[in-house]
């Protein structure tokens, strides 16, 4: 079950991560 709940937060910081790299390109595009 620790497996389980460590592979699932691996897999919720790799999607905050894409999504904070779309974040940053679009606010330099913006600019």
């Amino acid at each position: 079950m620790i497996a389980e709940k460590e592979l699932r937060l691996d897999e919720d910081i790799k999607l905050l991560q894409m999504n904070l790299k779309y974040v940053f390109q679009k606010r330099r595009l913006k600019k």
